[in-house]
């Protein structure tokens, strides 16, 4: 009612600051502040940068026992996610590596490397072994091995897996 102005610009200076905790097996668990803008897999980059008391060598150990797939994001109001950042980097889809909020807890734990792997392998994009996650599908792990290949015989994948006697 006071300008009779009718454009308005308004601009953000800088994204809300937020505080998340990161605990389990990461390099420095603990209180980080981020902004409402981040995604899950930067609070978890944020809690492996090395102090002065760590090497590069204790570093990419706890990193290299990181599960990326596992992720557990507790919200302040009792909700909880799933973070998957390996599937995220092969689909890029936003569910896999969800935006921070106030308060959010990530629980990284450690990545079995004898059990719970499944491995993807000929014409695939990115074959190797890969940590399984509860729910995981082939179809799940194809998009984790970045998909076929052109030159893949799609009517010719073969699927195997051990019993429980191992064979």
């Amino acid at each position: 009612k006071k300008y009779i102005v009718s454009q308005v610009s308004v601009t953000l200076v800088r994204p809300r600051p937020i505080i998340v905790s990161v605990l389990g097996n990461v390099a420095n668990p603990g209180l980080y502040t981020l902004t409402a803008v981040d995604r899950s897999n930067r609070a978890i980059d944020e809690a492996n940068k090395p102090n002065q008391k760590q090497t590069p060598e204790e570093i990419k150990a706890i990193i290299s026992e990181m599960s990326t797939r596992d992720i557990l994001l507790k919200h302040k109001d009792g909700s909880q996610e799933r973070v998957d950042i390996t599937r995220f980097l092969a689909t890029r889809e936003d569910r896999w590596n969800p935006y921070l909020r106030e308060g959010d807890i990530l629980v990284v734990p450690r990545r079995n490397g004898v059990k719970n792997v499944f491995g993807i392998y000929g014409e695939v994009n990115s074959p190797g072994r890969y940590e399984y996650v509860r729910g995981d599908s082939v179809l799940d792990a194809l998009q984790v091995g970045h998909g076929f290949t052109r030159l893949a015989l799609c009517d010719s994948v073969e699927f195997s897996h051990l019993s429980s006697d191992g064979t």
